[in-house]
């Protein structure tokens, strides 16, 4: 929880005045929202999937945590997401901005499967997003469709209900 919370305080300093967002910080939030969320018991053997589409930034970072860590035991494995792929097989899917177009047929492939989507986008948890990213003060914060993740046979800890920005 400490982890989490520092990181949900953590400054972006220049990188809004620059355009330029460190992804590696995005990536440390997904690896350290699955200490927070419950997979149903079918996804909870076999490799931790995360599906990554529309950053290769984000997919870099995400691949560097997948050599030196593993998610609830289980091996951690990024996959590049392209817009017809089906991702159901994935227990997290980040979306960015690049293709936040292809956000809906995402979320009709995996209507009611345990996949938590994840984007950067604002608004994008009315469009069927789960989590999303924002900077707000120049820090780093997020958004959560805590319906949207329960709907899904997924549990929230109150934790991390607590720190979003806004929980709806």
């Amino acid at each position: 929880m400490m982890a989490l919370t520092a990181m949900v305080v953590f400054p972006v300093f220049d990188a809004i005045a620059q355009q330029e967002i460190d992804y590696t910080l995005h990536a440390k939030f997904i690896y350290h929202f699955t200490k927070y969320i419950q997979w149903p018991e079918e996804k909870r053997t076999g490799n931790f999937v995360v599906g990554v589409a529309g950053n290769d930034d984000v997919y870099a970072a995400m691949d560097r945590i997948a050599q030196i860590k593993k998610i609830k035991g289980q091996k951690l494995v990024v996959l590049k997401i392209k817009n017809t792929d089906d991702p159901s097989n994935c227990h997290i899917l980040f979306v960015g901005k690049a293709k936040n177009s292809a956000l809906p047929g995402f979320v009709l492939r995996i209507a009611n499967k345990a996949v938590l989507i994840i984007t950067e986008k604002s608004g994008s948890t009315r469009q069927g997003s789960d989590i999303n990213f924002v900077i707000k003060d120049n820090n780093l914060n997020f958004e959560l469709n805590s319906a949207g993740v329960s709907g899904k046979g997924m549990a929230i800890s109150g934790e991390l209900r607590n720190l979003a920005l806004r929980n709806e």
